[in-house]
């Protein structure tokens, strides 16, 4: 009758443990996309804009809701590059952090045309936005993608 007893024991044990294991692991998943959820409202998103002239050089403005720091650029082919500690979002009146590069001239020659960032929200995950200048319509197109924990 004892062993019975114990056996019963431990098959609730054993159940109760299962049920644990189960609830732990749906914890976690759902604090993973908490995280997730709050990184998505303050991700910082960093675009170029043309200069108002060939003459003028590109900017690049944070259209995110999020600050971007420690934020590097490059032209790539070319030795124009460069870097800035943080780009706050993007309020009313803000104008754009210039990129002295000699101009918008640097971006129409083959090969030259696109303007690379990387660049981290306040968790430390890393970003890039890849700006591809469209010398006909005098506009850029970016393309965004994480790059993962630095």
């Amino acid at each position: 009758m004892n062993n019975w007893i114990a056996f019963g024991s431990l098959v609730v044990a054993i159940v109760a443990l299962r049920y644990l294991v189960i609830y732990v692991k749906a914890t976690e998943s759902i604090a993973r996309q908490s995280i997730e959820q709050v990184e998505a409202t303050f991700r910082p998103a960093i675009v170029a804009v043309p200069g108002s002239s060939t003459d003028h050089n590109p900017g690049l403005v944070n259209i995110g809701n999020g600050p971007a720091l420690v934020v590097h650029w490059s032209i790539p082919n070319t030795t124009k590059s460069g870097a800035v500690s943080y780009l706050r979002p993007l309020q009313p009146g803000q104008q754009a952090y210039t990129l002295e590069i000699g101009g918008m001239k640097p971006l129409y020659g083959a090969g030259a045309q696109t303007i690379e960032c990387r660049y981290q929200s306040i968790s430390g995950r890393a970003y890039s936005s890849i700006n591809q200048y469209n010398v006909d319509r005098d506009m850029f197109a970016t393309s965004f993608s994480p790059i993962g924990k630095s």
